[in-house]
């Protein structure tokens, strides 16, 4: 198994065969168990990944929050809605990020509708927004023809 372990070639530059090997020693000194720390070496392995970068065109919700003029809160329960598309960047909950690009686009769907901005600065909440669309929600949708 450990042959197998130093013959392998590393998934990223950050595991080397060594690297494996220690984790693997690591593993079944806790385990006890040779397949058991084999496991855990290759869900590691598996896993393992460096944290994906913020496009350089993406905005933090302070931002995004700034440029709207509104709270950083209904950016937050807009993302929430859907109504503004946002991403992740790094590992665990990660960083929330608004491409520019998708922050544009609200942008344009809110000057389409008309005074929505008004709306938003009003301090409206998820819970309002929610209630308003209930009735949206329970309208039969026409079909295709």
């Amino acid at each position: 198994m450990v042959a197998a372990i130093k013959s392998a070639k590393p998934f990223c530059d950050a595991q080397t065969p060594g690297h494996v090997v220690s984790r693997f020693e690591h593993f079944r000194s806790i385990t006890g168990d040779a397949t058991a720390a084999a496991v855990l070496v290759l869900a590691e392995v598996l896993t393992d990944s460096k944290p994906a970068e913020a496009p350089s065109d993406s905005l933090s919700i302070a931002k995004a929050a700034h440029e709207l003029g509104v709270s950083k809160t209904t950016v937050r329960n807009l993302i929430a809605l859907g109504t503004i598309r946002s991403h992740r960047i790094g590992t665990g909950r990660g960083r929330i990020r608004i491409r520019r690009e998708d922050l544009n686009e609200y942008q344009e769907s809110v000057h389409a509708a008309g005074n929505a901005r008004q709306v938003l600065k009003s301090g409206v909440t998820l819970e309002t927004l929610r209630e308003l669309a209930k009735p949206l929600a329970s309208r039969p949708r026409p079909r295709a023809a």
